[in-house]
């Protein structure tokens, strides 16, 4: 899927390709989201809610990759009118399936604790390992909001709200890892 993927983000950059990819995304857009959604509570067990020394970001076709290269395929998807349409109403389910995956990782706590300054230094060079899903995560909002203004407004704004919502809802139930899912909406804010 990664590479399928991968390939496609780079042929959608083309203009004379765009045509034919109308119909050459769907049959490979649709089982890497379906693989995605099946690997988010797994991807949450194992790297948002364990520390695993950030050995996710070093496997170059492992699900933080695949999910940075879904975001980055939707993000060329946005520049091309031939493909932008293929996203009209589905901007908030891209958003509910990709946004999770955003959240901070215990790897990026374990080196916040450690070392904040050096943290909040390296946090936008996307070559730091663990902030890829989260930098592509914050292009895409930005891309969908400056391309599809009104649909990923309305998208991110709802999905703020439930954020907040569920992580208000998981501190109040004891929850000690609440806090991310409520950072998650205020990093989309």
């Amino acid at each position: 899927a990664f590479t399928a993927v991968r390939t496609l983000t780079r042929l959608s950059r083309f203009q004379p390709l765009r045509a034919w990819l109308v119909d050459g995304l769907e049959p490979v857009l649709r089982p890497a989201c379906l693989l995605v959604q099946q690997i988010e509570g797994g991807y949450t067990q194992a790297v948002i809610d364990a520390d695993d020394d950030g050995a996710s970001d070093e496997d170059e076709a492992g699900p933080a990759q695949l999910v940075a290269q879904l975001m980055e395929l939707i993000q060329a998807m946005l520049l091309g009118p031939q493909l932008r349409i293929l996203l009209k109403n589905r901007v908030r389910s891209l958003l509910q399936l990709l946004v999770p995956f955003m959240r901070v990782t215990e790897a990026q706590c374990r080196i916040w604790t450690e070392d904040p300054n050096e943290f909040l230094a390296h946090e936008e060079d996307d070559r730091v390992r663990g902030c890829a899903i989260r930098l592509s995560g914050e292009y895409l909002v930005g891309e969908l909001l400056g391309h599809l203004k009104r649909e990923a407004a309305k998208a991110v704004s709802g999905l703020v709200v439930e954020l907040l919502e569920r992580g208000e809802s998981a501190r109040s139930s004891g929850d000690a890892k609440a806090w991310k899912v409520t950072e998650l909406a205020l990093l989309l804010f």
